[in-house]
């Protein structure tokens, strides 16, 4: 049987959307009807059930036997090997600087429940995810994990309104409700809020098999002061950041007593994609109303809709806080003792550890960066031993050696792909990467006397 081709990104994925690039705002019109009808009508009698049945938690999930996954997660490995390096970037310094990414399972995993197992869209979708993460947050925590630490000031402030949360009760068919309290946010900043997001949502879907399974269910707030810029940006950025982070939406439900409010949010179903707006349900009325409309859903929430009170309380969010904190302090103990210098294992390197071999990355690490600034220094005395003993340009490379790994903290990794992490080389091996640096910067020195300049030495 011929076998397939391996797929090129779509266009879309190789120019990723940016999460903070200013975006002009749809208009809401009631004559766009056309455009409901036409995309209605575009869709099969499966593709509407298949929703139908998401939207109110009846849809089957597949088996996930260890063939069948294991099948999947082989034949998105072989999707993101086919997608242009320049679509990918992220992705592989990523994997570069923290090897085990590429036989980690379940992030893999991850991707393809949230697209439902299609092992082109999961790595499409992957190389996305990091893109987002490299803007958002930058290479310093592009391969880490994301801790309340990690967020500025304002971020942390958001986080303790309240204003989005995974609540912990789920609705009677299992899955989880992400509720969003829409007047609480502050947009004025559009990165802090998408890194505000980031942290509430992504980090909790990652440990939280269920919910890769089941999918989320998203309830918007629209209570209270909720101008319709607020609520058009609003909606408009969760939109994009659904189809582009690695989890999956069922429905999603607008709260409201304004009675403007109606003819807006359907006129904003009019500019919402065809998937969003046959997921999309509208909930006018009082909280009262409102939360028995919810429940037909199987959607219980008693106590979500007046700030200061329930899960808007400040006791029950300062909880929420204190878990996730005593939660990351328990994952980060784990990595942190492969972060000290006497560690001979490293999971990712730290800033002051030198990287063997010639990897662009590795010459632009800043262990490597400070190691050129000490060849660069030793580089005249190493010349002036040439004719000396043996032992003298010994000892200029061990003093070296022992400037970066007792001095700075650093040690000299290699990277081991088989093996998933970073391992530290003997004294012999790094004392000859040094004393090579030593000779080609000696002899770049020495033609430079002679006449005959040659390029300044890179690691």
């Amino acid at each position: 049987m011929k076998e397939s081709p391996i797929p090129t990104t779509p266009k879309s994925m190789r120019d990723p959307w940016h999460l903070t690039r200013p975006f002009h705002r749809p208009n809401p019109s009631h004559n766009d009807q056309h455009v409901l009808v036409e995309e209605l009508n575009a869709l099969s009698v499966q593709e509407r059930l298949q929703m139908y049945d998401e939207i109110h938690g009846v849809a089957e999930m597949p088996d996930e036997t260890p063939e069948f996954v294991k099948q999947k997660i082989q034949e998105m490995k072989h999707h993101l090997s086919g997608i242009a390096p320049k679509s990918k970037k992220a992705w592989e310094r990523a994997v570069y600087l923290r090897p085990s990414l590429v036989t980690d399972d379940p992030l893999h995993l991850m991707f393809l429940r949230a697209k439902r197992f299609d092992p082109m869209q999961a790595a499409n979708l992957m190389c996305v995810h990091f893109e987002n993460k490299l803007e958002l947050f930058g290479e310093d925590l592009l391969w880490k994990r994301i801790t309340l630490q990690d967020l500025t000031a304002q971020e942390i402030e958001m986080v303790r309104t309240g204003s989005l949360q995974i609540l912990k009760e789920r609705e009677n068919r299992g899955r989880a409700i992400l509720f969003a309290s829409i007047a609480l946010y502050d947009l004025q900043d559009m990165k802090a809020f998408c890194r505000h997001i980031w942290y509430v949502i992504h980090e909790v879907v990652q440990d939280d098999e269920d919910i890769q399974k089941r999918g989320l269910v998203w309830v918007g707030n629209l209570y209270g002061d909720c101008k319709h810029t607020q609520i058009l940006d609003f909606c408009w950025r969760m939109e994009h950041i659904f189809k582009n982070w690695p989890f999956h939406v069922n429905s999603w439900h607008l709260c409201f007593d304004n009675p403007t409010l109606n003819a807006f949010c359907k006129a904003l179903a009019l500019v919402s994609g065809k998937d969003l707006r046959m997921r999309q349900r509208f909930h006018h009325g009082s909280i009262i109303e409102v939360q028995y409309a919810l429940l037909t859903f199987g959607i219980d929430l008693k106590d979500g809709f007046i700030p200061g009170q329930g899960i808007l309380s400040s006791q029950f969010l300062d909880q929420v806080i204190q878990r996730r904190v005593q939660q990351e302090q328990e994952i980060r103990s784990q990595e942190v003792s492969y972060e000290q210098p006497t560690s001979r294992v490293a999971l990712y390197p730290n800033k002051q550890d030198v990287l063997m071999g010639r990897f662009k990355l590795a010459r632009d690490w800043p262990g490597n960066l400070f190691l050129n600034k000490l060849i660069a220094l030793q580089a005249p005395r190493y010349l002036e031993a040439s004719n000396a003993s043996r032992f003298e340009k010994t000892v200029i490379a061990m003093e070296i050696v022992q400037r970066i790994e007792k001095d700075s903290g650093g040690r000299f990794l290699d990277r081991s792909e088989t093996k998933g992490v970073w391992e530290v080389v003997d004294e012999g091996v790094a004392k000859e990467k040094v004393s090579q640096a030593l000779r080609t910067e000696a002899n770049r020195i020495k033609k430079m006397t002679a006449g005959s300049a040659s390029p300044p030495l890179v690691l």
